[in-house]
């Protein structure tokens, strides 16, 4: 229902300044090392997706612990975003560490991986939902949005080894020179 619905926002909206740390970081990978060879350019990612996940977990922390001081400002009706908003954390970790890796893979010219990253995340998401909602309401939303990031984020770190993996064979095995 839409009170739900105002719990689910309220949880993810209030941790959603955690993302301009990922976003910053993608803006400066792709500006500063998009360009460098395949090694350096992935010792480059790592350095900046471990970096990320770091910061995003410091922030995600403080956030939670000042929600319940300000759920107090907005309105005790919102207490109940304090679950949903604890169970969206690590979605919201995932894809902060998503962002990075998809970072380098448009760096590399493969765009296409984007969209079906997105596209399988999102069934993902959308099959969760369907699932978890009903019984559960924003509780569910946000375990099916981590659990869709979640999958983001291993497919993300699938496609990173497997292209860095093809990158490094010789061009007699059918590598790029």
């Amino acid at each position: 229902g839409v009170r739900e619905v105002g719990i689910y926002s309220f949880a993810v909206q209030f941790l959603e300044p955690v993302w301009i740390i990922a976003t910053s970081a993608v803006t400066g990978y792709l500006v500063g090392y998009g360009p460098l060879s395949s090694s350096a350019g992935l010792r480059a990612l790592f350095r900046a997706a471990g970096t990320v996940a770091i910061i995003t977990c410091g922030g995600l922390i403080a956030l939670l612990l000042a929600m319940p001081s300000v759920v107090q400002v907005v309105g005790r009706g919102f207490v109940e975003s304090l679950l949903p908003a604890l169970l969206v954390s690590p979605g919201i970790l995932f894809l902060s560490v998503s962002k990075v890796l998809a970072a380098h893979q448009l760096a590399a010219g493969r765009l296409w991986l984007s969209s079906s990253v997105a596209s399988a995340s999102l069934l993902v998401t959308t099959v969760a939902d369907v699932v978890l909602m009903p019984h559960f309401g924003a509780i569910g939303a946000s375990a099916a949005s981590s659990v869709g990031y979640g999958i983001s984020l291993a497919l993300w770190i699938y496609t990173t080894r497997t292209y860095a993996a093809r990158d490094r064979l010789p061009v007699e095995a059918g590598g790029r020179p």
